[in-house]
């Protein structure tokens, strides 16, 4: 009657993921001493080993470094909506933003280079550029066209699980919102893309920002 209950005492493996790589201590948005993160590795902890590899389209206006030692074999589909090819690069050649962005998402995680991937391994980039005539500034020029192909061509990959947009522009356009609204209901055998923009960087409360604006975009 003294005993409430007995439990087995079982031998358990734990993994660390203090990664090799050398930036990781530095990612304050993976963890924090604090515990003022985003919980990163304790989300990790929860990946079943056999958890299928996703993919992210990560749409950009400037470019993407294709060639980057700690995205390599990370691309699976490669897009260029302004030419219709497969060309990434951007013509600026110290403005690739879509590299940094790619980075934050999928970068390799335990190579010994740079920081780690917040898919740890399991997530894959689908890179997709619309813009022309960059600058250094991060500026570039793009159309309604190019940008609904880029959303339409995030469709295509059925491993694409959200639709990334590291870009401002100024203008509501119709045809941008249909293709977006037509991604969040009829994207991944209709279960619907979830898609995500840059709010922008300015702090101000009055800033219109699209594609962040749009119905439907989580900013």
């Amino acid at each position: 009657g003294y005993i409430r209950e007995v439990h087995r005492d079982e031998i358990v493996r734990g993994f660390s993921h203090q990664t090799n790589d050398p930036m990781f201590n530095s990612s304050w948005h993976i963890q924090q001493t604090n515990d003022i993160d985003i919980d990163a590795t304790e989300a990790w902890n929860l990946l079943p080993t056999s958890s299928p590899t996703r993919s992210i389209a990560i749409i950009e206006g400037v470019g993407f470094d294709t060639l980057n030692a700690d995205l390599a074999g990370r691309f699976i589909d490669r897009f260029n909506a302004v030419d219709n090819s497969t060309n990434l690069y951007s013509n600026t050649t110290n403005e690739r933003h879509g590299t940094a962005t790619s980075g934050i998402a999928g970068a390799i995680a335990n190579n010994a280079i740079s920081a780690a991937g917040l898919g740890y391994n399991k997530l894959k980039i689908q890179a997709i550029r619309i813009g022309y005539n960059t600058s250094t500034a991060g500026t570039f020029t793009t159309t309604s066209v190019m940008q609904v192909a880029a959303i339409n061509r995030a469709m295509t990959q059925s491993s694409t699980a959200a639709i990334s947009m590291s870009i401002g522009l100024t203008t509501y356009q119709s045809a941008m919102l249909s293709a977006l609204t037509n991604a969040r209901s009829q994207g991944r055998s209709n279960k619907g893309i979830p898609i995500f923009a840059s709010a922008g960087n300015s702090n101000l409360s009055t800033w219109t920002n699209y594609p962040a604006s749009y119905s439907g975009v989580i900013a």
